[in-house]
């Protein structure tokens, strides 16, 4: 949890997607899911524009996005450069 308490606590963050689990927050970094020791409200704002959410669980970094495909209803599916596949909604389809 050292490398991850790290990461958080980093301006220069390298992850490629950020997922809520519960009150808590899922990293994705080096092809690796980290769980730090933190809630998701304390990281609130600390991001910056790196990131972008696509759906109301998940935000992904805009240079780690490979691909983004869409489906019949609106939403999509971005595949990262990692190769991990998130899903987006519809919702915040704009904002990519």
């Amino acid at each position: 949890m050292a490398a991850a308490s790290r990461l958080c606590g980093a301006r220069d963050v390298r992850a490629d997607r950020v997922s809520a689990a519960g009150n808590y927050v899922e990293i994705e970094w080096r092809a690796r899911i980290l769980t730090p020791a933190v809630d998701a409200g304390s990281r609130r704002g600390g991001i910056g524009r790196r990131f972008v959410r696509i759906h109301r669980g998940h935000l992904v970094r805009r240079k780690a996005v490979r691909r983004i495909e869409m489906d019949k209803s609106g939403d999509f599916t971005v595949t990262l450069v990692s190769g991990a596949t998130v899903r987006g909604s519809r919702r915040y389809r704009d904002r990519l």
